[in-house]
């Protein structure tokens, strides 16, 4: 038969295969439970196959029903608990690495006023004096990106138990958060920059 994963989805799929009890006669066999696949949704099918159970003479004890979509899921409860507020903190950290690169270039930006007022009087165009600008806070970004990849390959082992369908280094999971944490920063970049480049050249020239 085709492989199979049992009990949870983080296990690898194991090769199996069935052979018949009729060759085994010292095997005593017991139903421990029934497995049914079916092409309907399974809750249609719980009171003809409870018939046809009693109509062969099975325990009427026997427990309820269970879908084993509900099981599996069920049993993932605490890792999905687990990567919820993993996903809750990540979010939190962009946010605050968002506001904290803007501080940043915000600040440059209060200090070099005089120095970009006189770049302008020299002749420096809105462009020249957003690239400036921009040039810092993406040079953070970049240093701040390459640490986060290596601690991210470092660290991801302790994450393998939890992931499922996906490896701890899958190249496109880190390609999308790179792009994401990229967009996030050149936002936080581009208001200072925009800041910058309305900068009255006279009035910088004056700032004290």
């Amino acid at each position: 038969m085709g492989d199979t994963r049992d009990y949870r989805d983080q296990t690898a799929p194991k090769p199996r295969f069935w052979r018949t009890l009729q060759k085994e006669p010292n095997i005593e066999l017991k139903v421990k439970f029934l497995v049914v696949r079916a092409a309907v949704d399974p809750g249609a099918l719980y009171k003809p196959i409870g018939q046809a159970l009693k109509a062969a003479g099975a325990d009427p004890r026997m427990p309820m029903f269970i879908n084993l979509h509900e099981a599996l899921w069920a049993g993932m409860a605490g890792h999905r608990t687990v990567m919820l507020y993993l996903s809750v903190f990540a979010g939190v950290g962009l946010l605050l690495a968002g506001i904290g690169l803007y501080g940043v270039l915000a600040y440059s930006v209060a200090r070099r006023t005089r120095e970009i007022g006189i770049r302008k009087a020299l002749g420096a165009q809105i462009a020249d004096v957003m690239r400036l600008i921009l040039g810092q806070g993406l040079v953070l970004v970049a240093v701040g990106a390459v640490i986060g990849i290596i601690t991210a390959l470092a660290t991801g082992r302790v994450l393998r138990a939890y992931l499922f369908g996906v490896s701890s280094t899958d190249p496109v999971t880190f390609l999308a958060v790179a792009l994401l944490l990229a967009a996030v920063a050149l936002f936080a970049c581009w208001l200072p920059a925009r800041r910058a480049s309305k900068v009255n050249p006279m009035e910088a020239l004056r700032y004290e």
